[in-house]
């Protein structure tokens, strides 16, 4: 069918234009720009003018449980959601890794929090996401947390990820002192019930980045 709204988007001006208003997005991957798009679809539907709901968005921000990003001692460490056992989510969320400039280190935890307390053993899902985009050069090393650990490891093989470069752990808690610090961005990648404990091990990368323990590797 013909469409009733077609935008303008420019990822590296981070706008979006539509019927000649501009309107903010909350973060450069393009499913962010889709979802502004049904927002203000959705809101114009309903009578608001294009500048009040430009306004508004203009105040609005991703919250950190769901993305956050901060440069220490020249490292950007990011975490982002993934929800697991959602293959389109998880899938968007590796392509948009993959394409961010740079040397990268992984932390996967995507453990199901609620299968995972009742002894789930679900990874029929691992097989609908495209772990395919984890096999990139650009990605140095992936740390993989979790009772599920080795079952993802099974696959990144399969998508082609170099086992050397895999590193699995049964405890989430324990990806913070595996990671070597060696890359230009370390990303945090979690499922949604998770996000305590994407908090916990991006704050002791970060504590060991603020104690120049990467300062201290490339001496």
């Amino acid at each position: 069918p013909a469409s009733q709204y077609e935008a303008a988007v420019d990822m590296a001006s981070g706008v979006m234009t539509l019927e000649g208003t501009t309107y903010p997005l909350m973060g450069d991957s393009v499913f962010n720009a889709y979802n502004i798009l049904a927002v203000v679809v959705l809101l114009r539907e309903f009578g608001l003018s294009g500048k009040k709901i430009s306004a508004s968005l203009q105040k609005t921000q991703i919250v950190k449980s769901r993305y956050s990003s901060e440069v220490i001692d020249g490292v950007e460490v990011v975490t982002h959601m993934a929800k697991g056992k959602n293959a389109i989510a998880c899938s968007c969320v590796f392509d948009y890794v993959r394409k961010e400039p740079g040397s990268k280190e992984i932390v996967l935890i995507l453990d199901d929090y609620f299968d995972r307390k009742n002894s789930s053993e679900n990874t029929c899902w691992y097989y609908d996401t495209d772990f395919e985009f984890l096999a990139d050069p650009s990605i140095k090393r992936i740390i993989v947390g979790g009772v599920r650990a080795w079952d993802l490891k099974v696959r990144l093989l399969i998508a082609g990820v170099p086992e050397e470069s895999i590193i699995c752990t049964a405890s989430e808690a324990d990806t913070p002192s595996l990671v070597q610090l060696d890359a230009d961005r370390i990303f945090i990648l979690h499922e949604l019930y998770l996000t305590g404990a994407a908090m916990t091990v991006r704050n002791q990368i970060a504590d060991r980045l603020r104690a120049g323990e990467r300062q201290k590797k490339g001496e």
